[in-house]
């Protein structure tokens, strides 16, 4: 039971980090960025590329990883979901557009990831790590250990820098009305880098600590993190950090039990299941107060 609770908390922290930033764009600028989950993947990607041609400590490999999916990121924002957004003046053609544009995008990291490594998996070498023993003959080691506090940390961080700064409270007002945000003086375009370089950053994050742990990824292993960030940030309330939280919590706990009891197969069938009661049930999300509010 407790190698159970502590397995579930490891995807718990990963299913934040990467729906956190997912949850960001999409609830403070309209912009649900479909190439996420492949920008996480190529985070990982561009560190096994590094170690490939240099021996690097692991906390440079960090840096580089996760340094290239938040200025990815900020350059698709800028080069193309910002023009589609200045462009196009219909909100509903601007989002179907933003969609579109993601799924294109998606596709180049993932098609660089096949043809440099022939649709193989790879990872970033062997690293020995210490485990502890809890008793019970559960064990957890220091990757998990370092995997769930930075998810307990970094979700805190957001949800205090959305919530208490000034900074925070402009990007709360750009989700609520950003052309009347503006008019009162707030930098909209600045404000929309900063958000999606955090957001490409934390999905950076999440790819890299994935990759550490399982020892390896492959060129498609950001699709069903796309399927499950979608899921979470739906259950959670779009753009709540806290319910963000709470629908990874859920996500995760289900999919631990699922796997636990049964071999697996139903795991995806039964989690979904759970999104779609709260769609029919709660629309809004389990936290949310209404569609309109996103932040």
């Amino acid at each position: 039971m407790t190698q159970q609770m502590i397995n579930g908390a490891v995807l718990c922290a990963v299913y934040v980090l990467f729906s956190l930033g997912l949850t960001l764009s999409w609830g403070a600028l309209d912009v649900l960025n479909l190439a996420h989950g492949a920008l996480m993947m190529f985070s990982a990607f561009t560190a096994y590329v590094v170690t490939q041609h240099l021996d690097l400590p692991l906390a440079l490999l960090f840096v580089i990883g996760v340094g290239t999916a938040g200025v990815c990121t900020l350059l698709l924002d800028v080069i193309v979901f910002r023009h589609i957004r200045a462009k196009v003046a219909d909100k509903r053609q601007s989002e179907l557009l933003t969609l579109i544009a993601g799924v294109g995008a998606a596709g180049i990291p993932v098609t660089l990831a096949v043809a440099y490594t022939h649709d193989s998996p790879f990872g970033i070498g062997h690293l020995d790590w210490s485990s502890y023993s809890l008793g019970g003959g559960a064990q957890i080691s220091t990757i998990q250990i370092v995997i769930i506090a930075l998810g307990a940390v970094l979700c805190t961080a957001l949800a205090l820098w959305v919530s208490r700064t000034r900074t925070g409270r402009a990007l709360r007002a750009v989700a609520f009305d950003g052309e009347t945000a503006e008019l009162m003086g707030v930098n909209t375009r600045a404000l929309s880098a900063v958000t999606m370089l955090i957001a490409g950053s934390l999905a950076g994050l999440a790819g890299m600590l994935l990759v550490i742990y399982l020892g390896a990824l492959t060129p498609g292993s950001g699709e069903p993190f796309m399927l499950k960030g979608f899921a979470i940030i739906i259950l959670g309330s779009v753009g709540s950090v806290w319910g963000t939280a709470i629908g990874a919590v859920v996500l995760a706990a289900t999919e631990t039990v699922v796997i636990s009891q049964t071999s697996g197969t139903w795991v995806d069938a039964i989690s979904f299941a759970i999104i779609l009661l709260v769609i029919l049930l709660r629309p809004q999300g389990v936290v949310g107060k209404g569609l309109a509010e996103r932040v």
